[in-house]
């Protein structure tokens, strides 16, 4: 069925052979035309050259090979530049789809110009391949798919568990990981179009959303000074969100993701992107997207209560109070890396200051404001 909007789904991907040989097939099976498929391969060092170069689908497939690795930004940037769509999908190259996902998102984008849809709140993980470089914990759901299959003795060579037609009629058995985190903490409480969620650009995951291109062209393209691992992605949400962007995450667009070997811890990585981001806004509340994995752990739900929170005390001038905290999220954030900071004192706050905080319309604030206090002795 031809339908009105011509689609791009700008897939990067980075030594994903062989998962990535399911992720295209999907779109061989797509009920949605017209649309396009751009693959960016960022340097790969796999199969993914002989696999792309001879792969030959029948809907229209733009192969763009780097010779080294660009970053995830330029990747995304270079398809953004080669996209003929009127609306475009970001998929990473290790999600399968099912055959409406191009017609599923393309829907909300007929009526509504500023939309972004998301289905990655709603992602499962598929074990696809029994690959080497697995761990312990990831090869346990492959254990009692396998029993004592050979594999386990060599783990040399990927070992293909499920085809795409398995996964089109969910022929998956046990090899599906449901992942409901983000669904209790974004779905749940603040339903598919977030109402009520100060920090909308949280939901922006570049491994599965899309926008118009006109609307992508307000904002600008990915930031490529972002290095390494992390928040390209959600600082582009933001730059959306101050735009006035619709969120929407619909269940309907959900792509399963292929677990992989899983590599170096990049926590650290991932904050140097953070507080790039941070420097690059002003605003602090994106510091607290940092409480998501360093403790105090705090919820979304909490994180938006704070922001919330933050932001009233700022409109009432209670200027002794948010200047503080802003010292004290700034000191903590930057004291989980050797990024170069000065602080800046602030005025403390005022015995009344206190007492108002103490007000229960305050609570997260508070709760927060005190435990960064205790950080900061």
């Amino acid at each position: 069925m031809n339908h009105s909007l011509f689609v791009s789904v700008i897939i990067p991907s980075y030594n994903k052979d062989p998962l990535l040989r399911l992720t295209l097939e999907a779109f061989e099976h797509q009920t949605y035309q017209p649309f396009e498929v751009i693959l960016v391969d960022d340097g790969s060092t796999d199969g993914t050259f002989a696999y792309c170069a001879r792969y030959k689908p029948d809907y229209s497939f733009t192969y763009i090979r780097h010779t080294e690795n660009k970053g995830r930004s330029q990747a995304r940037n270079v398809g953004i530049q080669k996209a003929k769509g009127d609306v475009l999908i970001f998929l990473d190259s290790e999600m399968v789809v099912m055959s409406d996902f191009i017609q599923q998102h393309a829907k909300h984008h007929r009526n509504h110009l500023n939309r972004l849809v998301t289905g990655a709140l709603y992602t499962r993980t598929l074990y696809t391949y029994a690959l080497p470089g697995l761990s312990s914990r990831q090869l346990k759901p492959i254990k009692h798919h396998l029993g004592d299959h050979p594999w386990f003795s060599r783990r040399k060579e990927p070992l293909q568990l499920l085809t795409y037609d398995d996964i089109q009629h969910k022929k998956w058995k046990r090899l599906m990981v449901e992942q409901p985190y983000f669904e209790e903490e974004m779905i749940k409480p603040f339903g598919p179009s977030l109402q009520g969620l100060h920090m909308t650009w949280l939901a922006f995951f570049s491994g599965n959303i899309s926008m118009r291109k006109d609307f992508l062209k307000t904002v600008g393209d990915f930031d490529e000074k972002f290095l390494g691992y992390g928040w390209e992605d959600r600082e582009l949400g933001y730059r959306f969100y101050k735009q006035n962007a619709q969120f929407f995450g619909d269940a309907l667009t959900i792509a399963y993701h292929q677990e992989h070997p899983i590599g170096e811890d990049k926590i650290e990585e991932s904050i140097r992107n953070l507080l790039y981001f941070y420097e690059k806004h002003g605003d602090i509340t994106i510091l607290l997207a940092l409480l998501e994995f360093r403790k105090p752990r705090l919820s979304i739900v909490q994180m938006n209560s704070i922001a919330r929170q933050y932001h009233s005390l700022c409109e009432l001038n209670h200027t002794r109070i948010t200047k503080k905290f802003e010292e004290l999220l700034r000191t903590w954030a930057y004291s989980f890396t050797d990024v170069p900071f000065i602080p800046i004192k602030e005025n403390e706050p005022t015995e009344n200051d206190i007492n108002l905080l103490q007000d229960g319309k305050w609570k997260e604030f508070f709760s927060l404001y005190k435990q960064l206090r205790y950080y900061e002795r």
